[in-house]
């Protein structure tokens, strides 16, 4: 028995972020060639659930005071169904309390040949790549369920006993002292830098009350997808120029927010704009861990003036990427958030009491269902009786932070999920900016 469980600093640092008007949560929506079966479906999702137990879970503090994880109260989740909307609008989504509330909700609708499933899981238990295995395993039991040639198809193994080092990051004891010059040099002059400058809000805007409610139709999104042909001359291009295709993705951000901005009169702000951007920290050992967070967050920066040549601005993201990974700076943030807990306050004064920490976010989850152990058709999953046509993740949006970007590659295409603050941008604002992103990320050949 692993639980209670206490709270991981990057655990603790989600759940005391989330509040009922920026709820910390991360959204998937799959869409299906072929109807869903509804038993076969809650089954999937009870197996999956057992297979990655902080899914299961609420948080409650001990008698020390200490966040932990316990098994939720609540029975498991319910599925909600409807009728397939014909504006592919979706659901309205309430914020997961997670001390109250099952940490992962779901919203099926069906129509015709076709089905959509809306999934919805509170940061705190799992990064991107932890709701994507998550997903994955669904999948497949799903397809076991239903029957079929993928019916006997195993899946990977998990150890839920692994969970008690999930916020161990592989840093044993010896590779602590072998990094430590390299993380206080790094991190002091990090700090230094970090907190010199002050980033700018993509437009000026006074964040909502932590408590004022949900705006209506919460999230509000956008969804655009880059062809094989498009996606391919992407990673030709990395290639061709040595970096790599999360690079260029860094690259054309920073552009499309510049852009943006300029086209607005807001492009002679002084300030930096800054960008967070998920780092995953997950290593050999993690290969059997259930779905969790093993992931840091990176803020790059970048002044307007900094941004006028596409090509240097590149080559500085991609040096700078790489000097990360080189140096395995990305456990900088994780072992703050531990300082941050034994300072006056704790880490629930150091997170509720910041200011707006960055500009716009990145996440990209590459292509976590590529080892998916399912038939395929045109590079798509078959589940049984259904095909899965599209995957498209949103990352949270934060107090500042109205723009906010996730990343998937699925059957050689790129896809682009953009989630947006409709109490800050409108619609046509919202679908400016990701166009911008769009040219600025399409090699020369694609785009034209």
């Amino acid at each position: 028995m692993i639980f209670p469980l206490p709270l991981n600093p990057f655990e603790e640092s989600l759940w005391l972020e989330d509040s009922p008007a920026y709820p910390c949560h991360i959204a998937v929506r799959m869409g299906f060639r072929g109807r869903l079966q509804r038993e076969a479906l809650a089954g999937a999702i009870a197996t999956a659930i057992a297979r990655h137990p902080l899914l299961g879970c609420n948080i409650e503090r001990n008698a020390a005071g200490q966040a932990t994880w316990v098994p939720a109260r609540q029975p498991g989740p319910e599925i909600a169904w409807s009728a397939l909307p014909d504006d592919g609008r979706w659901p309205s989504l309430p914020r997961i309390d997670a001390c109250r509330d099952f940490p992962v909700r779901f919203w099926a609708a069906e129509g015709g040949d076709r089905s959509q499933l809306v999934v919805n899981v509170h940061h705190a238990c799992a990064d991107g790549l932890g709701v994507m295995q998550f997903l994955g395993d669904l999948l497949l039991a799903y397809a076991a369920a239903v029957g079929g040639p993928a019916a006997a198809r195993p899946m990977r193994r998990v150890d839920p006993s692994l969970l008690a080092r999930r916020g161990e990051y592989g840093l044993t004891a010896g590779k602590l002292l072998r990094l430590l010059p390299k993380v206080l040099w790094w991190g002091l002059l990090g700090a230094r830098e970090f907190l010199m400058r002050k980033p700018t809000p993509l437009v000026p805007h006074v964040p909502v009350p932590r408590d004022a409610p949900l705006p209506e139709n919460y999230p509000a999104v956008l969804v655009h997808e880059f062809s094989v042909a498009e996606t391919t001359a992407m990673r030709v291009a990395a290639r061709q120029r040595r970096v790599t295709v999360n690079d260029q993705l860094v690259s054309a951000w920073f552009l499309a927010m510049d852009g943006w901005r300029q086209s607005r009169g807001l492009g002679g702000d002084k300030r930096w704009l800054r960008l967070m951007v998920p780092m995953s920290l997950r290593g050999p050992e993690d290969r059997e861990m259930p779905a969790a967070n093993i992931v840091s967050t990176l803020y790059i920066d970048r002044r307007p003036r900094e941004l006028v040549d596409p090509a240097v601005l590149l080559d500085g993201i991609h040096d700078e990427l790489a000097l990360y990974k080189r140096h395995q700076l990305g456990v900088l943030f994780v072992l703050s958030l531990q300082l941050c807990r034994w300072l006056p306050g704790g880490l629930e004064r150091t997170v509720r009491r910041k200011p707006s920490l960055g500009t716009a976010i990145l996440t990209n989850v590459s292509r976590p269902l590529d080892l998916v152990r399912l038939p395929r058709e045109d590079g798509k999953l078959v589940a049984g009786n259904v095909v899965l046509e599209t995957c498209d993740g949103f990352p949270p949006i934060r107090p500042g932070i109205c723009a906010a970007l996730g990343v998937m590659g699925y059957a050689g295409r790129l896809r682009l999920g953009l989630h947006y603050d409709a109490r800050v941008l409108d619609r046509d604002q919202a679908s400016d900016l990701l166009q911008r992103f769009v040219a600025a990320a399409s090699p020369p050949a694609a785009a034209g």
